[in-house]
């Protein structure tokens, strides 16, 4: 029944839309660093949602940048607040080329486990696909930048 109602709804949005539409079931959501113009429901919505297949291939495509990923939850006050701090921290360090991005593990709680994200919000410094720092709690935006300075120099 699932199945048969998932191409009930691809037909109706091909129907629609004139194109078929491609699901993602391993994606989580992501965060790029260029302005979005309107409204975004999650928790970074300052930032444009760009979707990858897996977490690992948001890495591979980012592999020669430093990638700060931030792991929070749209119901968490304090990862709301780290939004803002990250906001700042992706203006100051903007010539670096430093990708900032966000994973909601509510949704995607194995993205979480997978790193022993134990608390929220908590946020890694990813360079070349590997963990080089990891942050947990909130954090002022001077902290952050002054550590992924540290760790990149």
């Amino acid at each position: 029944p699932v199945e048969k109602r998932k191409q009930q709804q691809q037909h109706q949005h091909q129907q629609q839309h004139g194109k078929k539409r491609t699901t993602t079931t391993t994606s989580s959501w992501f965060m790029s660093s260029r302005p979005l113009e309107g409204t975004w429901e999650r928790p970074l919505d300052r930032l444009e949602a760009t979707r990858f297949r897996s977490f690992d291939d948001m890495l591979d495509s980012h592999h020669d940048d430093a990638v700060l990923v931030s792991f929070g939850s749209k119901m968490c006050g304090p990862c709301r607040l780290m939004q803002k701090e990250l906001d700042s921290v992706r203006n100051v360090l903007a010539d670096n080329n430093l990708k900032v991005f966000g994973v909601d593990t509510e949704r995607f709680p194995s993205l979480g486990a997978r790193f022993q994200v134990s608390g929220l919000p908590t946020v890694m410094l990813f360079k070349q696909g590997k963990v080089l720092h990891k942050m947990e709690g909130l954090h002022k935006a001077d902290d952050v930048v002054e550590q992924v300075r540290n760790l990149l120099s």
